[in-house]
């Protein structure tokens, strides 16, 4: 093989890789400098700007590209039902393993009853 053989083998090789990425990013559309602003007599008090929340709704946003750029771009939207049915199954899951640690307590203060008499 030649002096650049091992280089363009090795580009060939890159042009071949695929990798991607994925983040959750919180929507919202934030209030610009002139949308805040009001009219307001001079001796009138100051306004109070209170401090933005974020959004309830989030997306996920999953990236693949190679070397010659981006391949896909997926935009996932999580719902708020979603997000409250998640939160409903961690509760009941929650739930199940309190319910289950209490059992194996009374079943150990059980054995131990039986131990003594």
């Amino acid at each position: 093989m030649g002096p650049g053989g091992d280089h363009r083998a090795r580009n060939k090789l890159l042009e071949h890789l695929i990798t991607g990425d994925e983040t959750w990013l919180h929507l919202s559309t934030p209030e610009t400098k002139s949308d805040s602003m009001t009219w307001k007599h001079p001796s009138s008090p100051v306004t109070k700007k209170f401090k933005v929340q974020q959004s309830a709704t989030k997306v996920m946003a999953t990236v693949f590209w190679d070397s010659r750029g981006m391949i896909l771009l997926d935009i996932l939207l999580k719902r708020r039902e979603d997000e409250k049915e998640e939160e409903e199954d961690k509760e009941e899951e929650e739930q199940e393993e309190e319910q289950e640690e209490e059992e194996e307590v009374q079943k150990e203060g059980g054995e131990e009853k039986e131990e003594e008499d």
